[in-house]
């Protein structure tokens, strides 16, 4: 019995001994296989980390580069004074200059011309890209655009992403990239306070700015294009320089030739001179946009043409408060004072001066596209190319 005992009990010490030593297999490979899942976790969260700065550097630079596409004198950053067309080789250069002010993962990041295309994108499609060949001009949808791609995969001198757990799985490095599109658009809204209280018929703004270029009509002659409705003072133009032309009210003059005073307003809402002359100073108190309804004002407005003159001319030769303003372009002024006619499109006016008096009053403009006065933050949208141009933004 007690040989059998004894035998009994090594058959329970080696059974034992074998299921430890699965146990221990078991509990290694559940070791091994919970830190391979750290480790993932561990470096795709510096995956997502590392795409999340990508992505902030190319929209920086993105943005950077869009600003010289209409450079300003002001923005020392880009290499021309102001350009009409946009200037393809200026924004690539910014953006790429612009790189290196952004860090992924604690590296400056380095662009190369490979990594920056300039052209014109479709905004309702920009996955397709940008080209420059396909389109003379913004067009509606179509504008001009820089693209930025950012890589953090191992292609360039960014290296790739780099692990620290995963090593264990023989992964050495990740890849990620990021990519962004940045705009300047023409603008279909107008935010609070962007607008002068003018509006001008779509036929009078036509007279004067050359959709083929999106750019102000040159004058080819000294002769005054309105003298028939100036009477005895006729303006004289300069040869190679946007026309100047007079705006007159709805009343006085036939469609090509009339403006009028808006109240800012959808509504059926008319103002007193007084009232006028404020949003002058403060502009629309709502968001207006293409197609939406704008009041035309009744009246003359006297005061407010005057006041015109003083706030465009501050000094003899000095560029006042409404010297460069956005407007409103409408279908026709002469429907009828007190009407409602949609907004086709935003434009940028020169205001030069106010003459005359009473039935006489007239505003003396020029067409503007110059970016150093055209730029207006307080737009949003889309719409067709009259001038203003909105602030670079992103586009996905």
């Amino acid at each position: 019995m007690h040989n059998i005992h004894t035998m009994r009990t090594r058959r329970r010490a080696k059974s034992m001994k074998k299921q430890s030593g699965a146990a221990a297999i078991i509990v290694a490979l559940l070791l091994l296989t919970l830190l391979s899942f750290a480790a993932l976790a561990i470096d795709i969260g510096n995956l997502m980390l590392a795409r999340s700065q990508a992505q902030t550097a190319a929209d920086a630079a993105a943005l950077a580069g869009a600003q010289c596409l209409y450079a300003q004198a002001s923005n020392a950053s880009c290499n021309n004074a102001k350009a009409a067309n946009p200037d393809w080789t200026d924004s690539k250069t910014g953006a790429i200059s612009f790189g290196p002010q952004n860090n992924v993962q604690g590296a400056a990041v380095t662009l190369h011309t490979a990594d920056v295309a300039t052209g014109y994108v479709n905004v309702t499609n920009v996955a397709a890209g940008v080209s420059q060949a396909t389109v003379p001009v913004a067009s509606g949808n179509i504008v001009p655009a820089v693209q930025v791609t950012v890589h953090k995969d191992g292609t360039d001198s960014n290296g790739g992403v780099p692990v620290y757990l995963a090593q264990v799985l023989n992964v050495t490095a990740l890849k990620t990239s990021a990519t962004a599109t940045a705009v300047v658009a023409s603008p279909g809204t107008a935010k609070v306070g962007a607008l002068f209280p003018i509006v001008m018929s779509q036929c009078l703004y036509n007279s004067y700015w050359n959709s083929a270029t999106n750019s102000p009509k040159l004058a080819t002659s000294t002769t005054d294009p309105q003298a028939a409705n100036n009477g005895s003072s006729p303006i004289a133009q300069t040869i190679g320089q946007p026309y100047i032309f007079g705006i007159r009210p709805s009343y006085s003059a036939a469609n090509c030739n009339a403006g009028q005073w808006t109240s800012l307003s959808s509504a059926n809402s008319q103002l007193g001179s007084s009232a006028i002359v404020g949003l002058m100073t403060s502009g629309n108190a709502s968001p207006m946009s293409i197609g939406d309804p704008i009041y035309v004002e009744t009246g003359l407005n006297d005061k407010a043409f005057q006041s015109t003159g003083t706030c465009s001319q501050i000094a003899a030769g000095s560029a006042g408060s409404c010297a460069w303003v956005t407007v409103a372009v409408v279908s026709d002024v002469t429907g009828g004072q007190g009407t409602t006619p949609p907004i086709v499109a935003f434009g940028c006016l020169h205001i030069l001066n106010e003459t005359g008096n009473g039935s006489n009053a007239v505003i003396t403009v020029q067409m503007g596209n110059d970016p150093n006065y055209c730029k207006n933050n307080q737009m949003d949208g889309i719409g067709p190319d009259y001038g203003t141009i909105m602030m670079p933004r992103l586009v996905q």
